[in-house]
């Protein structure tokens, strides 16, 4: 008893005679969904440009605590994108210089205040120069837990980097 094909083998005979008559695209398309042909493994700049602009505003909403209005699936395909275009590279030095400028920004804002009012505290009571001492740690644990908690989202976005293209101890600096 022979059965109808199924509406794959269909597409699969279709595709056959396509690659046959010279139609390559469509012979590239049958053989899988998810592999890709050599000229789209290259990525233009243009193309990088673009993720990296969804990435490093992404960062930068991050950084400001509105990361509940990102779509960390997207985030995270435009990532795994450029690092399967052999562009990680690029990626991780872009997002270095990303947090190393909040990082900048944080240590010239609040952190810089607080350490101003502990150096020009009044010295004519203990507890003065203390309460100041407080102050100025509780404003570095306060920067620290934030950035931690970021560098976390961040790295969930950048985790096909951090696994295939640098491995799992390279740039410890980082993350």
């Amino acid at each position: 008893m022979k059965s109808d094909p199924t509406k794959h083998e269909r597409n699969c005979k279709k595709e056959t005679k396509g690659a046959k008559e010279g139609n390559l695209a469509l012979a590239t398309l049958s053989l899988s969904k998810w592999r890709l042909t050599q000229s789209q493994r290259v990525l233009n700049d243009s193309s990088f440009d673009d993720s990296w602009a969804i990435l490093s505003t992404a960062f930068t909403q991050i950084h400001n605590k509105n990361a509940s209005e990102l779509s960390f699936e997207v985030l995270y395909r435009n990532a795994y994108t450029v690092v399967l275009h052999k562009e990680g590279e690029k990626l991780y030095s872009a997002a270095k210089q990303v947090v190393a400028a909040h990082l900048k920004t944080i240590a010239a804002g609040e952190m810089q205040a607080a350490y101003q009012e502990l150096v020009n505290a009044p010295g004519t009571r203990d507890y003065e120069k203390q309460d100041a001492g407080v102050r100025f740690l509780k404003v570095v644990r306060d920067a620290w837990e934030d950035h931690t908690l970021c560098m976390k989202m961040i790295r969930d976005v950048l985790m096909y980097l951090v696994l295939s293209h640098h491995g799992p101890s390279s740039h410890q600096e980082c993350c």
